[in-house]
């Protein structure tokens, strides 16, 4: 996340529309969750070889509770 930082600011300055600054902060996040959950699995998978994969469907279960209770609290606020 902290490597997004520069590319966000780059955007920032380079995009005046808010929307589109949006959208791409919406996308390095995306990107660098899928990232995440990938080394996750993949370390899952060499830990416990029997799981394999599996446990990255909690974080897909547990990623869709979080966005529904931000929209559910009101918290995206754009």
């Amino acid at each position: 996340m902290i490597a997004s930082i520069p590319i966000a600011w780059f955007f920032t300055i380079a995009l005046p529309h808010p929307r589109a600054v949006l959208i791409v902060h919406l996308a390095v996040f995306a990107a660098v969750g899928v990232a995440m959950i990938d080394v996750f699995c993949r370390v899952i998978e060499s830990l416990e070889p029997d799981r394999g994969r599996a446990p990255g469907w909690w974080l897909t279960l547990v990623g869709a509770i979080g966005g529904e209770l931000f929209y559910a609290f009101d918290l995206f606020k754009f």
